[in-house]
């Protein structure tokens, strides 16, 4: 039988298995490489595989943050790119 500690834990560990399998959909809808996000976030390409992997990782709220902060800048900043290459 599980604790009320041990099921808090499983509850949270499966919380952040589906938000990083969710966040690692995004990116692959946006085709953006881990490799990408690194060099606009700053976290290391393990750090971010940890993150999508539902693992353990210290300050996941700010990873959190940061990642989705990150794709959105990546996708904007193709869009800007693409409008220029048309305008010119």
């Amino acid at each position: 039988m599980m604790t009320s500690e041990e099921r808090q834990q499983n509850a949270e560990h499966q919380e952040w298995t589906r938000r990083g399998h969710e966040a690692r959909r995004q990116r692959e809808t946006l085709r953006i490489t881990q490799d990408e996000l690194h060099e606009c976030t700053g976290f290391s390409i393990t750090t971010i595989r940890r993150f999508e992997n539902g693992q353990c990782i210290r300050k996941r709220k700010v990873m959190e943050h940061a990642y989705m902060t990150g794709l959105e800048c990546i996708a904007l900043r193709r869009e800007a790119e693409a409008n220029l290459k048309k305008h010119h």
